[in-house]
């Protein structure tokens, strides 16, 4: 679970990008269509998930987007972001894991080399249907996901030659990982390596603009914003290694946030929550403790315009149950729906191993 969320941090971090006055006026973007063959291999992440290694899975994606060319675009960014909705379909050639169909919305920056060569980065956020989740009965040996619905990522890197003043070709690696985040079990996650092979056609031209790049610091003069907020999760399936069901979260942080670029901030903060569980086994060491939860963190955000991607490492101030480390990371994606309201989804996680998902909601001034 750790490196697929450093992999999320890479993708967001060359996805979206932010518009501000300084830069100059974007322009409509260019209509794209891209089509992908996918081949790989199962990641074995660990022993519970061994039943399945071995397997080659192999797919097919297409692409609806959009592309940016314009120099407003390029100042702040350095790129020619991609970004459009992308489905794809995935055989596991695995009995246990089945099979996938997804739908995802994706970012991918493409950097211009030369006339002909670029490097593009892709980062894509959505949700997948599987064919054949846990059952005791029915698949009482797949491990890695016990829903039919979960959520999906996908990271790659590659490079694109432009064949002709339409056409260009894609040569990538991607890394995909489908996970529920811990709200059902079992959920050892699938993970999976692929190379892939793909064409894009551009309705306009597939030929890239040379600017040349002006820094421009228009950040410097914003100042520290401050965010209240509310968080909550509903309850959850039983937990294997805690052999316990959550019955609830609910819980209140605070957060301060300084701009250090045209598309960085760092933060820091702290929370406190109410976290419920209910044991149908008793455990003694922790029979007593209290379900109050409280922390403090620091880390980074990207921002892009209204989408705030956080990453952020804590440590318990309070804690007197024996679960987890003291130690933990939090990786958030907000919305700003209004000049000082933000709402968002959030994950915890100890080390490789989920915590919990929670919805927010968020006061900014």
């Amino acid at each position: 679970m750790r490196s697929v969320f450093s992999l999320l941090f890479c993708s967001v971090l060359f996805t979206c990008f932010s518009q501000d006055d300084s830069v100059g006026v974007l322009q409509k973007p260019e209509p794209v269509i891209g089509v992908k063959i996918h081949y790989g291999t199962i990641y074995v992440h660990t022993s519970s998930v061994q039943n399945v290694a071995g397997a080659r899975p192999y797919g097919v994606e297409v692409d609806i987007a959009t592309q940016r060319k314009d120099q407003a675009t390029y100042q702040l960014s350095g790129a020619y972001p991609r970004a459009g909705i992308s489905f794809s379909y995935f055989n596991y050639d695995s009995r246990i894991l089945g099979h996938s169909a997804a739908v995802s919305y994706f970012l991918e920056p493409v950097y211009r080399l030369s006339d002909y060569w670029q490097l593009q980065l892709r980062g894509s956020v959505g949700i997948t249907y599987l064919s054949n989740p846990y059952d005791p009965e029915k698949s009482p040996d797949n491990k890695s996901y016990s829903q039919y619905l979960n959520p999906y990522l996908q990271l790659g890197i590659g490079l694109g030659y432009r064949i002709n003043k339409q056409f260009s070709l894609a040569l990538l690696a991607n890394f995909q990982h489908v996970s529920n985040g811990g709200y059902t079990e079992p959920n050892r996650g699938v993970n999976w390596v692929t190379g892939s092979v793909g064409i894009w056609h551009n309705v306009n031209t597939s030929f890239l603009p040379k600017y040349q790049r002006v820094q421009n610091k228009f950040w410097e003069g914003k100042p520290v914003w401050v965010e209240l907020g509310l968080m909550f999760v509903p309850q959850q399936a039983n937990s294997s290694k805690l052999n316990a069901q959550r019955k609830f979260m609910v819980g209140a942080l605070v957060q301060v946030s300084k701009q250090i670029g045209a598309t960085n901030a760092i933060t820091a903060g702290t929370e406190i929550y109410y976290n419920k569980f209910e044991r149908s086994v008793p455990d003694p060491p922790n029979e007593n403790a209290s379900p109050y939860f409280a922390g403090i963190h620091a880390g980074h955000a990207f921002l892009f315009g209204k989408v705030i991607f956080s990453q952020q490492i804590g440590w318990y101030v309070f804690n007197q149950t024996n679960y987890f480390s003291n130690y933990y990371h939090r990786w958030g994606l907000t919305y700003q729906v209004q000049k000082h309201w933000l709402i968002g989804a959030n994950l915890k996680a100890h080390s490789d191993n989920a915590d919990f998902f929670d919805m927010r909601v968020l006061y900014k001034f």
